[in-house]
C-alpha cells in the first residue's frame, strides 16, 4: 500500500518529465537571438572573407613548398585570372617543374631590321604551343652554350604554326654591328653591305642551337581552387615582379616598352597596364623554400586582396589610374574628398607578401593614410593612399 508521501513524490516526478511553456519560450527566444547574431556575422562578413582569402593564399604557398620538399623538385602556384576580368585573380592551381627543350633555329632579319626566329624542326613549336608549354613570355637561350644570352619570346610575331617567333631584346638592327653581337660566335649574321632598306632578308648560314625554358605544367593530382566568393586579387593594385609584366620591344631597341599597346589597337591587348593577357602568373618554389625560376631575382611581391565590389567601384571613380589604392575612410577624412563615401572602401583590404630570396610569406595591412595630393601638399587628402605598401615593406604583419 502506497503512503501519501510516496504518491506525492511520484506525482512530482511525473509532473517534471517535460518543459513548462515559459521555459520553452525562453529557450526559443535565446536560440533566435544566437542564430541572428551568427547569421549576421557570417552572412556578409567581408572582413572575414578577405582575411580568409589571404590566409588561403599563404597556406597554398606553403603547400607548394611542402610538395617541393617531398619531390625534391620545384613546385609552385599558378594564380588563375578571372575569366571576365583579366586584371583580377580568382583562384590558384599547383604546378610542377619548368622543363627545358632544345632545338635548332635560324635568325632572319628582314629589310626593316626586324628580327625573326625560324624553327628548323617543322611543327615542333606548334606542338609545344598546343600542349600549353610555349607562350609569349617564355625564355629562350641563343645560342645554347654558355656564351648564349637569354631572351624573352614576344607576343608580337608569335606564329608557331608557321615556325616563326620574335623575341624581346636586340640581336640585330638596321645598322648591324658584329662587335655588339659577339655572343653569336660562328653563328653571326653577315652585316649589311649598304644602308639600302631594300636589301634582301638576311639569315645566318649555320643552324643555331637553342634552349627553351617551357612553361610549368599543372600537377595532375591537384585541382584548381577558388578564392572565397566575391574576393579577388587586384593585379592593378598589386606590386608585381617585372617578369609578370611587359614582354615587348616594339622598336627592337633592346629596351622593354613601358606599355605594350603603345596606343596601337593592332597589338595584343594588355589592359593598358603592361600585363599581357596570356602570361601565366607562376610562383615556383625550390625544395629549400626559396622562389626559383624567373622570379628568383625579383624584389618583394605584394598581392592586393580585396572585394570585387570595391574593385568595381574603384574603377568607376574619376581620376583613378593603375596602381592607385583607396585611402581609409576611417582615417580621419570627412567623406567629401573624392573618392570617399561613407562606405568606401566597404571592407578590409590585405596584402599577401612574398619575399623570393627567403621564401617568407606573410599577411600585412594596407596603409591607407592619405595626407597628400600627388605627394606634394601636406594635410590635403586626395582620396588615395600615400604609401599603401609601407607596412608590408617593414614586415608589419596583419591579422
Amino acid at each position: 500500500m502506497l503512503s501519501l508521501r510516496t504518491f506525492s513524490t511520484r506525482r512530482q516526478r511525473i509532473s517534471r518529465t517535460g518543459f513548462s511553456l515559459v521555459e520553452l519560450l525562453v529557450s526559443i527566444t535565446i536560440f533566435i537571438i544566437l542564430a541572428t547574431i551568427s547569421l549576421s556575422a557570417f552572412r556578409d562578413s567581408k572582413h572575414d572573407k578577405v582575411a580568409a582569402a589571404a590566409r588561403q593564399l599563404g597556406a597554398s604557398f606553403h603547400g607548394a613548398h611542402s610538395r617541393a620538399g617531398k619531390s625534391m623538385e620545384p613546385r609552385g602556384l599558378r594564380l588563375l585570372r578571372d575569366k571576365q576580368t583579366p586584371a583580377l585573380i580568382s583562384g590558384m592551381q599547383y604546378i610542377g617543374q619548368t622543363q627545358i627543350y632544345d632545338g635548332t633555329l635560324r635568325v632572319q632579319i628582314d629589310a626593316n631590321g626586324t628580327v625573326q626566329l625560324k624553327c628548323i624542326q617543322l611543327g615542333e613549336w606548334t606542338r609545344l604551343r598546343d600542349e600549353g608549354l610555349l607562350k609569349p613570355g617564355a625564355r629562350m637561350r641563343i645560342p645554347a652554350n654558355e656564351s648564349g644570352r637569354w631572351y624573352t619570346i614576344s607576343s608580337q610575331g608569335f606564329d608557331p604554326d608557321n615556325n616563326k617567333m620574335r623575341i624581346v631584346g636586340l640581336i640585330d638592327n638596321a645598322s648591324w654591328n658584329p662587335a655588339a653581337n659577339s655572343n653569336l660566335g660562328a653563328y653571326q649574321i653577315e652585316p649589311r653591305t649598304s644602308a639600302d632598306p631594300a636589301e634582301l632578308t638576311r639569315s645566318n648560314t649555320l643552324p643555331i642551337p637553342y634552349l627553351l625554358r617551357l612553361a610549368p605544367q599543372e600537377l595532375p593530382e591537384t585541382e584548381a581552387t577558388n578564392l572565397p566568393p566575391g574576393i579577388v586579387i587586384d593585379l592593378d593594385s598589386s606590386r608585381m615582379p617585372q617578369a609578370w609584366k611587359v614582354f615587348e620591344d616594339t622598336n627592337q631597341n633592346g629596351v622593354l616598352d613601358a606599355n605594350e599597346n603603345d596606343g596601337n589597337a593592332t597589338l595584343p591587348n594588355d589592359n593598358a597596364n603592361g600585363i599581357l593577357d596570356d602570361v601565366n602568373f607562376d610562383i615556383l618554389v625550390s625544395p629549400n623554400g626559396t622562389v626559383t625560376g624567373s622570379l628568383s631575382g625579383s624584389g618583394p611581391i605584394f598581392l592586393y586582396v580585396c572585394t570585387r565590389e570595391d574593385f568595381d567601384r574603384m574603377q568607376s571613380i574619376s581620376g583613378y589610374s593603375v596602381g592607385l589604392i583607396p585611402g581609409d575612410f576611417e582615417n580621419g577624412q570627412n567623406g567629401t574628398v573624392a573618392p570617399y563615401t561613407a562606405d568606401f572602401p566597404s571592407s578590409e583590404r590585405k596584402l599577401v607578401c612574398i619575399i623570393p630570396q627567403t621564401g617568407l610569406v606573410y599577411m600585412a595591412e594596407v596603409n591607407g593614410t592619405d595626407n597628400y595630393i600627388n605627394g606634394t601638399s601636406t594635410n590635403t587628402p586626395d582620396g588615395w593612399a600615400d604609401d599603401p605598401y609601407s607596412y608590408a615593406r617593414k614586415g608589419r604583419e596583419g591579422r
